[in-house]
């Protein structure tokens, strides 16, 4: 059994000369013109099971929320950052993890992208002395959860945020006969 693991390993390693690049696809990069909603919802269904399990835990009392760190919202640094790193991945069609793969496995474009990565990072750097109080302003109190934002019980919030996911489940799914994202 050891040597069959083996040898499936190094023949993955080895399907980069089995299909050429202009042929391959990512969801990164497919997600972003919204065509391929695979990342979407695997992250958003990573987000409500996490919180339906947390809330569970919490009112079943095996699980302290005080001992929870609950990070502050910097409104303004998160959208900038997201909307740098979601410009970059959709334009590289990479994440960092996969394009460090993309090197290690000899594709040039993951080392473009974390040479491009390595960029934006000196350069956040040279800006933060000028950006940082903005991007580091905190919005509204520290440390709140969104059922505490909103003022709402996460019995409520999670069934909301579960009937979103199914929404956008339904509306991309692929007609019939087409492969669906």
């Amino acid at each position: 059994m050891g040597v069959s693991l083996l040898r499936e390993v190094l023949a993955g390693l080895d399907t980069r000369h089995d299909t050429p690049p202009s042929q391959t696809s990512s969801p990164i990069f497919s997600h972003s013109p919204l065509v391929d909603w695979t990342v979407f919802k695997v992250m958003f269904t990573a987000i409500i099971v996490a919180g339906t399990l947390l809330y569970l835990f919490r009112d079943l009392g095996l699980l302290p929320f005080g001992r929870i760190f609950v990070p502050s919202l910097y409104l303004w640094g998160t959208l900038l950052g997201g909307a740098l790193i979601g410009i970059g991945m959709a334009v590289g069609g990479y994440c960092p993890g996969t394009a460090a793969v993309a090197l290690a496995s000899g594709r040039l474009d993951g080392l473009v992208f974390l040479l491009g990565i390595g960029a934006g990072t000196i350069l956040f750097n040279g800006a933060y002395t000028a950006i940082g109080g903005w991007a580091y302003a905190r919005t509204g109190k520290a440390a709140l959860t969104l059922p505490q934002l909103l003022h709402l019980s996460p019995w409520i919030i999670l069934p909301a945020l579960l009937a979103l996911l199914v929404a956008v489940v339904r509306l991309t799914a692929a007609p019939a006969g087409r492969a669906s994202s």
